[in-house]
């Protein structure tokens, strides 16, 4: 069966294709979890949600400029963990976790603005309430998938009265 025959081909492990990433910097260790497929890339962290397309973020990963990082990556799908090492012979291991990978930011204006950072490629929601500690009061305001980060939405339903944002990390 030819290889390339789109409408053939077999997925068995035994036959592979060089796919272009996109980035400039090769992947370092490829592991996936949670929807999200991630590497070192450089000194940063690169994301696909399909193993092709590349989203290379700009800042760098933690000790990952030292020569006793392993360019290991795990998930829970709520934050990041890296691995890394110091001294030698690289006696000092460390665990680095990463904060939640949703961040949330808002401004000044009259009409509220709400900052979402994030993984490119996976989904979030923004969720509002008038009034906290009432958890099953919060309302969905957006659902979208993070095509860049930070993204900015703005509220155009909001009062003069108090408002509380959050963002949403969806599976």
């Amino acid at each position: 069966m030819p290889l390339n025959n789109q409408t053939n081909l077999i997925y068995d492990g035994n036959f592979w294709s060089a796919e272009p990433t996109g980035l400039t910097n090769m992947l370092g260790k490829v592991t996936y979890g949670h929807g999200v497929f991630m590497a070192q890339c450089g000194v940063s962290l690169a994301t696909s949600t399909d193993g092709t397309n590349w989203f290379n973020y700009a800042k760098p990963l933690p000790n990952s400029k030292t020569s006793g990082y392993d360019d290991s990556l795990a998930t829970d799908g709520s934050r990041l963990v890296a691995v890394g090492a110091a001294g030698y012979p690289y006696a000092n291991s460390f665990v680095y976790t990463s904060g939640p990978l949703v961040g949330v930011g808002m401004n000044n204006n009259l009409t509220p603005n709400v900052t979402i950072s994030g993984l490119v490629g996976r989904k979030y929601q923004i969720q509002s309430s008038d009034a906290l500690g009432v958890e099953n009061n919060w309302r969905t305001n957006a659902t979208f998938q993070l095509t860049n980060t930070p993204i900015v939405w703005t509220d155009s339903t909001a009062t003069n009265s108090a408002r509380f944002y959050r963002g949403i990390l969806l599976p």
